[in-house]
């Protein structure tokens, strides 16, 4: 994203000489609004409320750098030395924000606070962003960037918003409202219909927020004046990339409903529910070691009573407790 200069309609008010700009305004009650409906549902699961401010304390820091490295790694032309990994006010993207939140709360949930599970972390809070994102890109409106292709008069919309994406003397397509519509879509489908779904499993919402944001990128990418598309050479990488961040979340959307409990090993050792992929061990199945080497393992757990229905009843239903006992005690 590149920041063009603000004008007086990108200034909320002023406090003394110094301005309050309405995208910074936005971004910050985007994240309240993030916060709290995330802490109503995480209290409702019972987690401690310090790992949730930690969480969003840490968060926005590497969201901030995020945004501002991924846009770098896709933009080198824009890379001046060491600085210019810290000079946030410039070129940023969201994408990098979203994967950087990704990789931060699975390291918090499993080396910092294990108790958590990471994919019911996953599915409380990284759809939540959605809301976010919707009040944040009121931002953009306001500073009058990040705006779509010229296009003719938008009489469909409210005067307010027409008369302000008149920009260069030309009606600009005001993506910005565009995303926002979608974004606050895509949050009622999970919260109202997803989430009230108990066939869906922990994790799932968090792979629809992928699929559902690679696919609103994707699709707005092509809307984008050019000199807001990111390229390399002639490559539009948000575009690209949108499209990874929609399989992504198609992958991860199978995986947890279909997949995960099915390919979950219990880790008596830190008391918490820890799991393989057998793709990462796909030469253990593929030599057929995979489960002979743990089964002989998993019957001395369960000979020494490490294994038992107390551990296992949060995250499985007895039946499949006692089916996961039959298949060791063979």
């Amino acid at each position: 994203m590149i920041q063009e200069a603000n004008s007086d309609f990108a200034i909320a008010f002023w406090i003394g000489p110094i301005p309050i700009p309405w995208y910074g305004l936005m971004l910050l009650f985007g994240f309240i609004a993030v916060f709290i409906i995330s802490y109503i549902e995480w209290k409702k699961k019972k987690y401690k409320t310090f790992d949730l401010f930690l969480l969003f304390f840490v968060g926005v820091i590497v969201a901030i750098f995020g945004a501002r490295w991924w846009y770098l790694l896709f933009n080198p032309k824009d890379f001046n030395g060491f600085i210019s990994l810290f000079q946030f006010s410039e070129g940023r993207s969201i994408l990098g924000s979203i994967f950087a939140i990704f990789i931060w709360l699975y390291i918090y949930t499993t080396y910092f606070a294990s108790y958590i599970e990471f994919r019911r972390a996953f599915s409380i809070i990284i759809p939540n962003i959605l809301i976010g994102q919707a009040i944040g890109r009121w931002g953009n409106f306001f500073d009058q960037n990040v705006y779509g292709q010229i296009t003719d008069q938008l009489a469909f919309l409210p005067d307010f918003i027409e008369d302000h994406m008149l920009i260069d003397g030309y009606y600009r397509q005001p993506l910005f409202l565009y995303e926002a519509i979608l974004d606050f879509l895509g949050w009622i489908i999970i919260a109202f219909f997803l989430k009230t779904n108990h066939k869906i499993k922990p994790g799932f919402h968090g792979g629809f927020y992928l699929f559902w944001y690679g696919t609103i990128r994707a699709s707005l990418e092509l809307l984008r004046d050019d000199k807001y598309i990111m390229k390399i050479g002639e490559i539009p990488t948000s575009f690209v990339l949108s499209f990874l961040f929609l399989f992504w979340g198609i992958f991860l959307m199978i995986y947890y409903q279909l997949y995960f409990e099915k390919i979950a090993i219990f880790n008596h050792t830190y008391g918490k529910f820890y799991y393989e992929v057998k793709i990462k061990n796909f030469k253990l199945k593929f030599f057929l070691i995979f489960n002979l080497k743990n089964k002989e393992k998993y019957k001395n757990l369960i000979r020494n009573n490490n294994l038992n229905y107390n551990n296992f009843k949060k995250l499985y239903p007895e039946q499949e407790y006692l089916e996961i006992l039959k298949k060791y005690q063979k």
